[in-house]
């Protein structure tokens, strides 16, 4: 605890724009919820960021908090460009409606997750709210556990291959003659 309370005192006397992002992020976010979290990307980072994809590379800030005491209670606010910003709440809406249709999410139950989600821009802001209830949470455990191993298990490298390589035939050793 120390050491995060000395890295973040650090982070907030910063002079310069960094130190004032850090503090104006400290008091939009409920420091007093269970669980919290800031972050200012660089140049560098949001540089970085933007090979893969143009949103993230203007994705400035981020901050939010979750509560798991009485279910889920789930904020995170990301500030972006505003074209960047509606756009993204655009692509994660069009995921979330391909995913919820698919053939392993829509029997699983993991629908009443991808329903429960509240996205919106804002100008330069993204939103996104996730409540679910305790008996929610209980009820997507399993669901969850099982599409989580399946994302997994999809990542894997194949098993290695035994016998011939397909489409070669395995001739028979011919018996010894005498």
């Amino acid at each position: 605890r120390a050491v995060l309370e000395r890295a973040l005192s650090a982070a907030t006397k910063r002079r310069g724009p960094q130190g004032k992002t850090f503090q104006r992020l400290l008091k939009e976010t409920n420091q007093k919820a269970a669980m919290w979290f800031v972050g200012a990307l660089s140049k560098n980072v949001r540089k970085q960021m933007g090979r893969r994809t143009q949103v993230l590379g203007s994705l400035r800030t981020v901050r939010g908090t979750a509560d798991l005491s009485d279910g889920l209670d789930l904020s995170v606010i990301a500030h972006l460009t505003p074209a960047d910003a509606q756009s993204l709440v655009e692509k994660i809406r069009t995921h979330l409606d391909a995913q919820r249709n698919s053939t392993m999410v829509k029997p699983s139950g993991i629908g009443l997750l991808m329903d429960r989600i509240q996205l919106k821009a804002e100008g330069e802001k993204v939103s996104l709210d996730l409540r679910l209830t305790a008996a929610e949470m209980t009820r997507l455990q399993a669901p969850l556990a099982l599409f989580a191993s399946v994302l997994v298990a999809e990542q894997l490298p194949p098993p290695p291959r035994r016998g011939p390589p397909p489409g070669q035939r395995i001739r028979r050793a011919e018996p010894k003659q005498k």
